[in-house]
């Protein structure tokens, strides 16, 4: 090595003041910049999120008054931003004019970074239909225990649980996962989410399944295992239930 840089790092910092928002509230966000260590990358002219973001405002700001809500990107002083989201509230009326300028913004952002940050996208608030319909499904969806054991105390049967909801781009992405010991409970519960999901807009696409081991209160191979054991052990065979998915489910399948 012959040559090195020097550094310096600074934080700047500012109290603002904040008042009360009248008008209406739009999020824009920035997606798919290549970032990277600035060290390494930066002859690359690779683009910067934040000072995108801050390009798209000013262009709006120059337009119509904007207030910030929030303004967010980066996680490290050293690496070039790759991602930027921004809430701002402009006059009651003029959120689609604004959105419309971002995009404007964008298409020019896109063209200049085309090679450098192929995969640049700008995406601003969500229509009040689409919103309104994630709403109303995530309000709907079956959550929590669907039915309990009458047999085996504490025993949950079938259950639903939302677990991940991921916003990317053009994609709004929910996981759920139903579990039950009962495969006719299980397909009961995806026929009603398949039903509220056409109705709200929402495709349903069916992942990973795996087959229920439903108690059986004559099974002849769990009476004999118990009588072996009590003769080999002198002590009675403790019998236990799980909410969580074995193999057995599958064998049983």
């Amino acid at each position: 090595v012959v040559s090195c840089a020097g550094g310096q790092v600074y934080n700047f910092r500012r109290t603002p003041a904040w008042e009360k928002a009248e008008g209406e509230a739009l999020a824009f966000s920035i997606r798919g910049l290549l970032g990277g260590h600035s060290a390494g990358v930066m002859h690359l002219g690779r683009g910067n999120g934040l000072k995108l973001m801050a390009r798209i405002l000013a262009a709006v700001s120059r337009e119509m008054p904007v207030a910030l809500a929030s303004f967010i990107g980066g996680a490290k002083m050293n690496a070039i931003v790759s991602e930027a989201d921004a809430v701002i509230v402009v006059p009651a009326g003029k959120a689609d004019e604004a959105g419309q300028i971002g995009e404007k913004i964008a298409a020019e952002i896109k063209g200049e970074l085309s090679v450098s940050d192929p995969g640049f996208a700008f995406s601003w608030v969500m229509t009040a239909e689409a919103s309104k319909a994630l709403i109303t499904f995530l309000q709907l969806l079956p959550d929590g225990i669907r039915s309990m054991s009458q047999e085996i105390k504490d025993l949950v049967v079938c259950s639903s649980n939302v677990g991940i909801l991921t916003m990317d781009g053009d994609t709004i992405d929910i996981c759920d996962c139903i579990r039950s010991s009962e495969d006719g409970l299980k397909a009961a519960v995806s026929a009603e989410m398949e039903a509220l999901a056409a109705l709200t807009g929402f495709e349903a696409v069916k992942g990973t399944g795996f087959g229920g081991w439903k108690y059986d209160a004559n099974s002849k191979l769990r009476a004999l295992c118990a009588d072996v054991y009590e003769k080999m052990y002198g002590e009675k065979m403790e019998f236990q239930a799980t909410h969580g998915g074995l193999e057995c489910g599958e064998f049983k399948s």
